[in-house]
């Protein structure tokens, strides 16, 4: 039976190594490419709705050339298909957590217009856990253009205390009365 068992442990950590590589090289592919794509100023023409697909597939076909795989292709073209390239750094960075074992964890995207301290991070924190649980991995932005408050994104669920979002809400029920 123990030979049994540390085969099993050998196929696992055989397994997870693969994985790992896999992984890491699309991520590595990936990021080269949103490399690309930045310097030669590619995201306004692959994101745009009135450039052709045909435009944006030839645009990805040389940028991409013969080393991406075959489904690393289908999603920088389902991506620059939906205007959504720009979501690419997001992605490499979920390929990052999830080969660091941050699969079974919930991302917590909280964005701020300044910059929190530790204190302020931490109080955040541990609101957020008592609500959700602990399973949760958190990433901080800032992002000026919210104004003021605090924007939290778990999952697909997204609270908005932001000034931009009351100011928007506001704008919004204005809008119904007239």
């Amino acid at each position: 039976m123990e030979y049994i068992d540390l085969k099993l442990e050998k196929a696992q950590e055989l397994a997870k190594a693969f994985y790992d590589l896999v992984l890491e090289g699309a991520r590595k592919r990936l990021a080269g490419v949103w490399g690309e794509i930045s310097r030669n100023g590619l995201l306004d023409k692959l994101d745009n709705p009135d450039v052709a697909m045909s435009e944006k597939r030839a645009a990805l076909d040389k940028l991409l050339g013969d080393e991406a795989s075959v489904e690393e292709r289908k999603l920088l073209l389902y991506l620059a298909q939906n205007n959504r390239v720009h979501y690419l750094p997001d992605i490499i960075e979920e390929l990052g957590r999830l080969m660091a074992g941050g699969a079974a964890k919930q991302l917590v995207v909280i964005t701020t217009a300044v910059e929190l301290t530790d204190e302020e991070k931490s109080a955040i924190e541990k609101r957020l856990i008592a609500r959700y649980g602990p399973d949760l991995d958190f990433k901080y932005r800032v992002d000026p253009e919210i104004l003021g408050g605090v924007r939290i994104r778990i999952g697909d669920k997204v609270i908005d205390a932001s000034v931009a979002g009351r100011l928007e809400a506001l704008r919004e029920r204005l809008l119904q009365r007239v």
